[in-house]
């Protein structure tokens, strides 16, 4: 006989789940799922009516298997109905060229430096003369100038020009924006100045968001008037309201590379804490009868508005959700498991959209929850402390320890790196970040007084600015942070496999579970060591796209060394994030960076200056013609290069591409217009001696040294 565990909702979400993953695994029309489902609904019935009438264990387990089964088609089902694409009036099926669009705004509005960033909710295009009804949504970013302003949740805007199709990331192993707007449902995207769009009304698709939106940035304006520095405001409002548009990027960076970024982003934390205030001033109401339902129903409403005010993010949803259930469980003596609890929360968060279960920080929010209620009483355990003050440190120290634990394979997998004094930093930032929140809290709660909301604004910005300090003192100490880590999938699941394992192992004391733990350790090192080996034995030859420059990678072993334009190095941020990932999954130790012009001559490329002013690269075998500059001499017959890399919308003589009798791919870099790309495509039409790679169209090419002359 089956026996079933009395977690209900942690067997229907892993069904429900495993059907959302399937759909966008295979992304086929489900016409023969529906019926499907229905029969599974219907056996399902009909089983569990027979088992009720004969009082057989036998059919409740079938019955159960058929429901399961059901939840499984119900989660593949959802997830097709919730994807825009799926919708045949999306604009992604819109074949013709579009001359204008309308919309409205269904986001509310990023602000960054230079520009604005919302979404635009599709309601018509005019395409051939002609308007027609469509839906989808485009990603709009606008100039930061006083029309784009104007600009709000609502607005009705008129768009001239066709949105573009968000392209897959250009870089090996760079962060795919595609699919992260694609798991928002949105496939386009534009670029608009201010001749561009016309306001032509207002017309809020949610009331609901509407007035959530207009409370935020009322509230936001309280911190803003209220906080002297321009610096802890920013922080401020992320840490109590959940907007992150002024957070420097130097507090960005300190607080993720000390494991401490959780503090400044609205999730299970503050809505915690928020519960934890709440039930200070009404939670002894529940023990008198009169008043248990009028004080469920205040804390019912105060988290609800504050998950309202932050945007309704994954997090805070699964926040506010498991805490009703746990305030509905206290108040009216229901038993409650928090396992359930979770996967309840989790179940209704999935109905109601299928792809947070890709939502990097649901997944996170989730697994530190679990990690929390299993893992910290038992390392709570391991120390018994009888002081009061070195108890709560203890307790704050285990919880994040479990929630750590739990996260740990996950974001080796997202970012690639381990905060060494992550303990530390947590005891620091958990401590005064509550301390700021609870401040944020009573001023935004107090904000129409005189004088006591500035001075509250004070002992924030204070409160913020020593947080600040400990964390970038934090960094500073020597192997502060461990970066470079690259795990595939395979090993992220293995490792989760491992901790469950172990855990089992403590848990029942059977050997069979250490045994498993054992082989699986072997295929964990197994596929380590046969990467490793990999690495150890990789040439490439990478030209990178990056914007507006050229770069050009030269990889042996577990070293790497690059050669890149003025421009390129101006923005650290194209190393960040347009090579760096590249090189960590390439397990590379060991960096040299050259700029084109300053090569030494110890270099492992070697360098030779042209004439007029381009330049011959050297690298095992391969040579490679770098031109900045015109080319007018007949060099490519002269030199036989295997590439000619061209950048600064270099001259090419034509007649000199004409009389190439030698195969030659020609790259494109980043550092051209489209213009020019459009012309070299011209000039050598015909030529099949001749391959163009446009980096900007096909992205980064990468070739294996023994590869090269496969392309």
């Amino acid at each position: 006989m089956l026996k079933w565990a009395p977690y209900p909702y942690l067997r229907i979400v892993f069904f429900f789940s495993a059907g959302i993953l399937t759909y966008i695994r295979i992304n086929q029309n489900p016409g023969f799922v529906l019926p499907l489902f229905a029969a599974f609904l219907l056996t399902y019935l009909a089983l569990w009516l027979l088992a009720r009438l004969k009082k057989s264990a036998d059919l409740h387990n079938l019955a159960g298997l058929a429901a399961l089964l059901a939840f499984y088609l119900a989660g593949f089902l959802q997830t097709h109905f919730l994807t825009a694409k799926s919708r045949p009036d999306n604009i992604v099926h819109q074949a013709e060229s579009i001359d204008y669009y309308v919309g409205v705004v269904n986001d509310y509005i990023t602000h960054k430096p230079n520009s604005l960033a919302t979404t635009l909710a599709l309601t018509q295009i005019k395409t051939g003369g002609t308007w027609k009804k469509v839906s989808g949504n485009v990603k709009l970013t606008l100039k930061n100038e006083t029309k784009a302003r104007t600009v709000k949740y609502g607005t009705v805007l008129l768009v001239k020009g066709a949105p573009n199709a968000v392209n897959p990331p250009l870089n090996p192993n760079q962060f795919n924006y595609q699919q992260y707007l694609a798991q928002v449902q949105v496939y386009h995207q534009h670029y608009l100045k201010a001749g561009q769009f016309m306001v032509v009304g207002q017309k809020p698709t949610h009331a609901i968001i509407y007035l959530s939106i207009k409370l935020r940035d009322f509230l936001d304006a309280q911190l803003r008037r209220n906080i002297p520095s321009e610096r802890e405001y920013g922080i401020a409002t992320a840490l109590v309201l959940g907007i992150k548009d002024y957070l420097p990027d130097d507090i960005k960076t300190t607080y993720a590379n000390t494991g401490t970024m959780h503090v400044l982003a609205v999730s299970g934390l503050h809505v915690a804490l928020l519960f934890w205030i709440l039930n200070l001033f009404i939670g002894r109401w529940r023990e008198r009868s009169p008043y248990k339902v009028v004080s469920f129903l205040l804390l019912l409403g105060f988290i609800w508005l504050y998950g309202f005010v932050t945007a309704l993010s994954a997090s805070v949803l699964r926040a506010v959700i498991m805490f009703s259930f746990i305030s509905f469980a206290n108040t009216f003596r229901k038993q409650a498991n928090i396992y359930n609890t979770l996967a309840a929360a989790a179940f209704f968060l999935l109905l109601y959209n299928p792809y947070f279960l890709l939502d990097v920080g649901f997944q996170l929010s989730f697994l530190a929850v679990l990690g929390i209620v299993y893992f910290q009483p038992r390392i709570y355990g391991w120390l018994e402390i009888n002081a009061w003050l070195p108890d709560k440190v203890w307790a704050l120290v285990s919880t994040s320890l479990a929630a750590q634990l739990a996260v740990l394979p996950l974001s080796f997998y997202y970012f690639h790196q381990f905060p060494v004094y992550f303990l530390l930093a947590n005891i620091a930032a958990v401590f005064l970040s509550n301390l700021a929140l609870i401040v944020g809290f009573v001023l935004l709660g107090l904000c129409w007084l005189p004088v006591l909301p500035v001075w509250l604004g004070h002992i924030i910005a204070g409160l913020l600015q020593l947080m600040n300090i400990i964390s970038g003192f934090l960094l500073k100490l020597p192997l502060a942070v461990i970066s470079g880590i690259d795990i595939s999938p395979a090993q992220t699941w293995l490792l989760y496999g491992l901790l469950i394992l172990f855990c089992l192992f403590l848990a029942l004391k059977r050997l069979r579970y250490f045994a498993v733990f054992t082989c699986l350790v072997l295929a964990f090192s197994g596929l380590q060591l046969a990467k490793a080996r990999k690495q150890q034995h990789q040439q490439l030859f990478v030209i990178y796209h990056t914007p507006r420059s050229a770069a050009l990678g030269f990889i042996a072993g577990m070293q790497a060394t690059l050669l890149a334009d003025s421009a390129f190095y101006a923005n650290p941020k194209n190393l960040q994030y347009n090579l760096q990932p590249h090189w960590w999954h390439l397990g590379i130790r060991q960096t040299q960076q050259h700029a084109f012009n300053s090569i030494p001559p110890n270099a492992i490329v070697a360098a030779t200056a042209l004439p007029d002013g381009n330049k011959l690269f050297c690298w095992q075998g391969l040579k490679i013609l770098y031109c900045p500059n015109a080319l007018r001499r007949n060099y490519l017959s002269r030199l036989n290069p295997d590439y000619l890399v061209l950048s600064n919308n270099a001259y090419i003589n034509p007649t000199l591409l004409s009389g190439i009798n030698h195969k030659l791919i020609i790259i494109i870099t980043g550092a051209n217009y489209q213009q020019y790309t459009r012309k070299m495509q011209a000039q050598i039409k015909g030529n099949t001696l001749i391959k163009l790679h446009p980096t900007a169209e096909r992205g980064a090419l990468v070739l294996a040294v023994a590869d090269r002359r496969h392309y």
